[in-house]
């Protein structure tokens, strides 16, 4: 597979996606155990009053047992640098213009 035939099947595919779905609230913010900090706090409020923003988990493999663990501090920075959040929207502006062409008038947006 060269480059060029990845890039041509992904815009091909982003041209007709009419519905995407992300974020979950099983993304962890603190470890087990862990009080939710000012920080944390401050998320889960901004989650609660704005639907449209996600949270996007991170999680690290182990070298030494190749078990995946969450990263909840690494969640909660990339909340807060909002790279993730800004990709999203741009990319559910796209599903938005898929769903806008003619024949596709009843598909949904996640």
């Amino acid at each position: 597979l060269k480059w060029e035939d990845g890039i041509i099947w992904v815009n091909y595919a982003i041209a007709h996606v009419t519905e995407f779905i992300a974020g979950d609230d099983r993304v962890l913010l603190t470890y087990d155990g862990e009080f939710d900090s000012e920080r944390v706090q401050g998320i889960r409020q901004k989650l609660k009053a704005n639907p449209v923003l996600k949270l996007f988990g991170y999680a690290n493999l182990s070298d030494k047992y190749g078990s995946l663990h969450n990263d909840a501090t690494e969640n909660a920075d990339q909340f807060i640098n909002g790279d993730d959040q800004r990709a999203y929207d741009r990319l559910m502006d796209l599903v938005r213009e898929n769903v806008a062409q003619p024949g596709n008038e009843h598909r949904h947006t996640g």
